[in-house]
């Protein structure tokens, strides 16, 4: 399981970044997504992705 950094911008965008693993440490800055909020307090938020998910990345 990947542990995730996840910070609302805006109510369109978001940044993140996945703390293990091959990219561990890198943030994905502005990125897309849909926050509908379904109560005071709760929020539903798709998983935020990166276009290079899955993909090996070399430094």
């Amino acid at each position: 399981m990947a542990v995730r950094e996840w910070y609302a911008r805006n109510e369109k965008t978001c940044d993140h970044r996945i703390h293990h693993g091959l990219v561990g440490g890198r943030w994905v800055r502005n990125q897309e997504t849909t926050i509908v909020r379904l109560g005071e307090y709760l929020f539903l938020i798709p998983a935020a992705r990166s276009e290079h998910e899955g993909r090996i990345l070399m430094p």
